[in-house]
């Protein structure tokens, strides 16, 4: 497999302004188009969408073509209440249809749960039975579940064992690693998707540019950015091979705003190809700060 072929591109982009100080809001319809061309020219392996990522769908059903070698990952609709009724489940599929149709597939690589709590509310049995039924019938090859916490992984492998398990890691960002979390989800035989490497862009910039919101976060920014430099590695370089190193990570998740964008995350990740970036002591374990659904928005 090549460094590339571990890539795969979330498209949040596509259809929501997203992340922390990106210039150019939501990425246009023809950016979009080129991107996915370059991306399939790369062999980069998955596109990583949700029916609430705006219009992301949508424009991935107008721009991807049936050739492309892409493994289409989509999410289920969100519960709002507290617990899974006969309304959520009927939801759930006309969300689900929905999006193979909106995105010209009969069928998708991955359907995931976009909240792990929703499985964990009462009823959430049936939520899982709604993912094996998709599966059983052809809808979707692999079932899945997006957390952010150990303990939400701990408490979903006590309900069923899923497919694919997409979760949050980066240099700030170590605790599933610390908890071994990663090695529990091998262990299962969990096929791993990787997102937030960049921490919504965070630690691509330089630390005294960011929003006050950031200055909790700022002496552990400058500590990343003092190991990058003395490592002789640029930011993206160190994201990236961190993300590299970790064996256990199938897919590595990637947003970007152009096609320049795609093609210098390509070139960093041939670049780092036989170099390791030593990441021991960057890891922050305050959630309100390494878990961008804590941060103000």
């Amino acid at each position: 497999m090549t460094a590339t072929a571990r890539l795969g591109l979330g498209t949040v982009q596509f259809g929501v302004d997203y992340g922390v100080g990106n210039r150019h809001a939501l990425v246009a319809e023809a950016t979009a188009a080129d991107i996915i061309t370059s991306a399939a020219e790369q062999a980069i392996g998955v596109l990583d969408t949700a029916a609430f990522y705006g219009n992301s769908e949508q424009v991935l059903g107008r721009i991807v073509k049936n050739s492309d070698p892409f493994r289409i990952v989509t999410k289920t609709a969100v519960v709002k209440g507290d617990e899974i009724d006969d309304g959520d489940l009927e939801n759930f599929q006309q969300t689900f249809f929905r999006s193979l149709d909106t995105l010209k597939r009969e069928q998708v690589y991955g359907l995931l749960v976009h909240h792990a709590a929703d499985i964990l509310k009462p009823g959430g049995d049936r939520l899982v039975k709604f993912l094996e039924s998709q599966k059983y019938e052809g809808k979707t090859l692999k079932a899945g579940i997006s957390v952010y916490t150990g303990l939400e992984i701990d408490a979903v492998l006590e309900k069923f064992t899923p497919d694919i398990v997409q979760l949050p890691i980066n240099l700030l960002d170590q605790r599933l690693i610390e908890s071994d979390h990663l090695k529990k989800l091998k262990d299962r035989g969990v096929e791993i998707h990787a997102r937030s490497i960049f921490l919504q862009g965070v630690l691509l910039q330089e630390p005294t540019t960011l929003p006050d919101y950031f200055t909790p976060m700022r002496t552990d920014l400058e500590n990343i950015r003092t190991a990058v430099i003395g490592q002789k590695f640029t930011p993206l370089e160190a994201c990236l091979a961190f993300a590299m190193q970790c064996a256990e990570l199938d897919t590595i998740l990637v947003g970007v705003m152009s096609v320049e964008d795609l093609q210098e995350i390509i070139q960093a990740t041939e670049g780092i190809i036989g170099r390791h970036f030593e990441a021991d002591g960057l890891a922050s374990n305050n959630a309100a700060l390494v878990d961008p659904s804590h941060w103000r928005h």
